[in-house]
């Protein structure tokens, strides 16, 4: 299954309910390789992706390039953040390499489950 053809049930708001836009704002990238070398090998107990969706540009949105949202949690301070990351279909068999092991460490968390 290609990562840009999954349609998640339900939404993530890319907002903090709690917090103005302000004091959390949603990080923005150009390109795939421009977040990989920024945050591609962030810690993962500190920054814990959650979620991700793979938003497509077209007549419905307001996007004009698709876009990976990606949705983490600062485990030990409770802060959510949003990422929107600028993408294409060519990007996609390194997105899904990054997050297989987004994957292994929600399976490592509820390792009883497994």
């Amino acid at each position: 299954m290609k990562l840009y053809n999954i349609q998640h049930p339900y939404y993530c708001s890319q907002q903090n309910y709690f917090a103005s836009p302000d004091e959390c704002p949603i990080l923005e990238y150009e390109s795939w390789q421009e977040f990989f070398d920024d945050a591609g090998d962030d810690d993962e107990d500190m920054n814990h992706v959650f979620r991700w969706d793979w938003e497509h540009a077209g007549e419905d949105t307001e996007l004009k390039q698709d876009e990976l949202h990606l949705f983490y949690i600062g485990q030990r301070k409770g802060v959510f953040r949003s990422v929107a990351v600028k993408v294409n279909k060519e990007d996609e068999p390194a997105i899904k390499e990054w997050l297989q092991k987004k994957w292994a460490y929600v399976k490592l968390l509820w390792e009883p489950f497994a």
